[in-house]
């Protein structure tokens, strides 16, 4: 009879250890679980962060892009206004040459 009581006992000492150990390894899953949901919003929330990032990223591509059409454009003017000058400035030394060849042939 001593002996059953001891089996018993020690039987059921080997339940409260499983179903301790059992609950542990639900906690421990629960953990997981949170932590892996912790994880999760905060790899969304970078990954937000990156995709904004790109966004800006191509925000500032684009306005350089139509800085350097402003910035080609506007040497093109430039080059343009040089010629201008130099074709009036032509056109005024004719004029000047015109009119000495006229005072020349008059006299």
């Amino acid at each position: 009879v001593n002996r059953r009581a001891e089996e018993y006992a020690s039987l059921s000492v080997r339940i409260l250890e499983l179903q301790q150990f059992l609950k542990r390894q639900d906690l421990m899953r629960l953990d997981r679980e949170e932590l892996s949901r912790q994880f999760s919003v905060k790899a969304n929330g970078r990954l937000q962060h990156v995709e904004d990032l790109n966004l800006r990223v191509s925000a500032v591509d684009k306005v350089l892009a139509e800085g350097r059409e402003l910035q080609g454009q506007h040497h093109t003017l430039t080059d343009l206004f040089f010629v201008l000058d130099q074709a009036s400035a032509a056109l005024d030394d004719g004029t000047q040459l015109s009119r000495h060849l006229s005072v020349i042939r008059d006299a």
